[in-house]
């Protein structure tokens, strides 16, 4: 049964997906934080000021940090998302538990109460779930990482559309088309698979996202979504509902409006939304953590009342 790691995929479905090194390049925004788990296996580095750490799972939307290098019994602990991250004007990072029910704990001390929001020093220690890390900071200040990111977007030449990473757009992106810009994986031009031709009224994307890691690249389409110009207006249309999109965290099914400063997610993988200009700041937007109910046995369900906007004032925008 080992081998079955082994299995070139290429060769069973008899074509081979053309791949974009871009696309897994080192992430070009310097970290403000990271995760080190107390083992030493794994650091997640964290390169936004305002993040949803845990792991992914459709039904709930896209996340910042996803923990890798967990085994099955560890993933089954953590919440999807499990905790939220900020870092405030007052460069004190704070930390609340956005998955009730699960373990979140900083220096031994649990969270207890859904939505509780409290503060977390460099080289204290964080359980989530059953895995326990260092929390560090970088010393990167707010102020520094806002001007790495302003220079980073306004390398665009125009209204584009940027792939993030870990809580900031990483470097890669494409210049949108007003008429429409396809985003989605490519496939095979000619009629390989037996029986009526899949592909017919298909064209490959115009930003082939296939050379995404593996464990994100899985909940991209072939045709994923359409975003273009509508009514003098940005929209999004998913192409299909096997796979989720999402603006601003939110499932989209139909075509919906976006404007710059949005976030825009193909299944786990969230893109931001820009148009570069010399004098004008990149917006950003407050990031809205799900609602927390606590459906913990024997308890009434408490709706968490401190899903209010970060404690930077800042938002979040192109994380």
């Amino acid at each position: 049964m080992s081998g079955f790691a082994d299995i070139d995929l290429n060769v069973l479905r008899g074509w081979r997906e053309e791949f974009d090194a871009e696309l897994r390049e080192d992430h070009l925004l310097p970290p403000l934080a990271r995760l080190v788990r107390l083992d030493g296996s794994q650091i997640e580095t964290i390169h936004g000021p305002d993040v949803l750490v845990g792991r992914y799972h459709p039904q709930h939307g896209p996340v910042d940090v996803i923990l890798r290098g967990l085994a099955d019994h560890e993933n089954y602990r953590l919440g999807a998302p499990h905790l939220h991250l900020s870092l405030g004007d007052d460069a004190v990072w704070r930390l609340r538990g956005v998955s009730p029910g699960a373990t979140t704990a900083i220096d031994g001390r649990l969270l207890d109460h859904p939505g509780e929001r409290r503060p977390i020093e460099s080289g204290s220690e964080l359980t989530v779930g059953q895995i326990r890390y260092r929390f560090e900071t970088s010393g990167l200040s707010l102020d520094e990482w806002e001007g790495a990111r302003t220079r980073l977007l306004n390398r665009a030449q125009g209204p584009s559309l940027f792939l993030c990473r870990r809580g900031g757009p990483c470097g890669p992106h494409i210049l949108l088309n007003g008429a429409g810009t396809t985003l989605g994986r490519s496939f095979p031009d000619g009629p390989l698979l037996a029986g009526p031709s899949s592909w017919d009224g298909c064209s490959q994307p115009d930003w082939n996202l296939a050379g995404l890691y593996e464990d994100e690249r899985k909940f991209i389409s072939f045709e994923h979504a359409r975003i273009g110009m509508a009514d003098d207006q940005w929209q999004v249309s998913p192409l299909g509902a096997r796979r989720k999109t999402f603006v601003n965290r939110l499932e989209v099914i139909d075509a919906t409006s976006v404007s710059f400063g949005d976030e825009i997610a193909l299944g786990s993988v969230i893109f931001y939304l820009h148009e570069p200009g010399d004098d004008v700041a990149p917006e950003r937007k407050a990031l809205e953590p799900p609602a927390v109910i606590d459906w913990q046995e024997g308890s009434t369900p408490i709706l968490d009342e401190a899903s209010e906007p970060s404690d930077s004032g800042r938002g979040r925008g192109g994380e």
